[in-house]
């Protein structure tokens, strides 16, 4: 899978970002529009969280907003499939680094909590890339591809794995050997 995915992510990289911006929308607006992948599902969940603070059109831009965001993370996934030091670099930021080189230096390890915001899987890589010895806990993704995929994705530059069923052991593993255990709060 990933022979056929760097090409297009060194094509994609060639692209002016405002170019990958609109795309990467157009991209969400079809999956939403045209596919209408769990967008029932989805416009159900606003309405419970929300209720009637929002009118029903309001609640389509939301969803419709939550799709082109998915579609904003495909594109920055695939671009970075083909990122050096150097692109890690100019295209994130870390925050806290200081807090950061305390923790590696320590090697305690520790549990990292997020949440799904932003680009979670490329944050993952960000942490890894800049020397943060992370295992992520992730759900078993439904179909092989996908995490033979994932599992190549989270893992090329030293970050773990941990899938959900039966972690516990392995969370503590993962601690006493002076990693981090990321959990990716919903």
């Amino acid at each position: 899978m990933t022979t056929l995915l760097k090409p297009l992510s060194w094509i994609l990289g060639l692209l002016p970002r405002g170019l990958l911006f609109s795309a990467s929308n157009a991209l969400g607006d079809f999956a939403f529009y045209v596919v209408r992948f769990r967008r029932t599902q989805v416009l159900n969940n606003l309405k419970l969280a929300l209720g009637s603070s929002k009118s029903d059109t309001e609640l389509q831009i939301i969803a419709r907003e939550n799709y082109r965001h998915y579609g904003r993370i495909l594109v920055q996934i695939l671009l970075s499939l083909t990122w050096s030091d150097k692109d890690y670099r100019k295209w994130t930021r870390v925050e806290g680094g200081a807090e950061l080189d305390t923790l590696i230096a320590e090697k305690n390890g520790g549990f990292l909590l997020t949440s799904h915001l932003g680009n979670w899987e490329l944050a993952i890589q960000v942490a890894s890339r800049y020397g943060l010895p992370v295992d992520v806990v992730v759900k078993r993704p439904r179909t092989p591809a996908a995490e033979k995929f994932l599992q190549w994705y989270r893992t090329r530059y030293g970050g773990g794995v941990l899938y959900e069923e039966g972690t516990a052991r392995d969370i503590l593993r993962s601690i006493n050997s002076g990693r981090f255990a990321v959990f990716v709060l919903d």
